[in-house]
């Protein structure tokens, strides 16, 4: 059995795993064969390469560069709310462990402990609509009054929105980020990440001055399936990030969920098409939550009339008189829009039926 203690071996362990051809496979491996990391540096050339290691990264493994290592034991000690998990360490996530690639180091600011927590991945487009924001907004409240961790990207969009909207309900949310703790990317997104760090966690599996690059985010993406028990799509074309993040978490034999939308709109047909693979079907926040019976550790509050605005009484008080479609846009005084958003909020909440609304046209 391998024999590591961070306080002496963590600078080895930096220097192998800032290695370019280093791997979690490579460096398993290592582990394997070897008990300790003064074996590993002290072996010989003709060992390493009897593992199946190339010559060029078996000569880098015997002659670390422990320059990028210094420089995050360096970051690490300025701030007691730094952190760097290896592979080896018992506080590094579970579910991580699961995963084929899993990352070898993980930098984290803020609230390590919540990695370990039942988390609900929420994630979707950049440009969402109206009501993409708004269901993000109700079912990430209501998860997070249910004591599921928030997990997302930090991207522009549904991501900042399922972030922010955690905060607000006074749950905990985790930011897996494409860049290094250093670098937030979108630059727009500072403030929120601070304000994460301080009642969440950032997270990232890359050297803390790492600056934005288009390959790493969908990388990032299998972090952001693998920490959680499950994935929920808000808004996605059919070429996105987000169905990016979908097919990681049916490799790793994570739940799938979609809200649908219009025929017509571009952002459902992502949702639409992992709903045709087998995705589940979102209408309220109870299809998630049954499905992780014994995760939660907030009792979700049952939605009390009080708390309405009077035109979203008003819509409830239409609705529940079965009154088509074009009608309640006339009684009400909405758009169509307008009152969709209302409803789909109304429908998320348990307050009515979803699909209740009769899609006629008034005489």
């Amino acid at each position: 059995m391998f024999h590591y203690l961070a306080e002496t071996d963590l600078k080895h362990y930096l220097a192998i795993c800032h290695i370019p051809q280093m791997g979690s496979k490579r460096l398993a491996r290592l582990f394997k064969h070897f008990n300790s990391f003064d074996e590993i540096l002290g072996s010989d050339l003709n060992t390493l390469r009897q593992l199946g290691l190339s010559e060029s990264l078996a000569l880098n493994i015997l002659k670390p560069d422990y320059a990028l290592a210094e420089q995050d034991l360096a970051w690490l000690n300025q701030s007691p709310e730094r952190g760097i998990l290896t592979l080896l360490d018992a506080e590094y996530p579970r579910r991580l462990k699961e995963i084929s690639a899993n990352p070898l180091l993980l930098y984290t600011f803020g609230r390590q402990d919540l990695l370990n927590n039942a988390q609900i991945a929420i994630v979707g487009s950049r440009n969402p609509s109206a009501s993409g924001l708004m269901n993000t907004q109700v079912l990430t409240t209501q998860l997070s009054e249910a004591g599921f961790v928030i997990t997302s990207g930090l991207a522009l969009g549904i991501d900042a929105k399922a972030h922010q909207a955690a905060l607000a309900a006074h749950g905990a949310t985790i930011a897996v980020l494409g860049t290094g703790l250093n670098q937030i990317y979108p630059r727009r997104h500072d403030k929120l990440a601070r304000q994460i760090s301080e009642n969440g966690l950032l997270v990232s599996e890359f050297p803390v001055n790492t600056p934005p690059r288009a390959e790493n985010f969908p990388r990032r993406n299998r972090i952001i399936s693998g920490l959680s028990l499950g994935v929920l799509v808000m808004e996605a074309a059919l070429k996105s990030g987000s169905l990016i993040t979908a097919r990681y978490a049916i490799e790793q034999n994570r739940e799938v969920f979609a809200v649908p939308g219009a025929i017509h709109n571009p952002l459902a047909r992502g949702c639409h098409a992992l709903i045709r693979q087998g995705a589940k079907l979102v209408e309220n926040v109870t299809d998630i939550t049954e499905e992780f019976s014994g995760f939660t550790q907030r009792v979700m509050p049952t939605p009390e009339l009080s708390t309405l605005s009077i035109v979203e009484q008003q819509v409830l008080n239409l609705v529940n008189q079965a009154l088509p479609f074009d009608y309640l846009v006339e009684q009400s005084k909405l758009s169509a829009q307008e009152l969709t958003v209302i409803i789909t909020q109304l429908e998320v909440q348990g307050l009515i039926q979803a699909g209740a609304i009769y899609e006629t046209q008034c005489a």
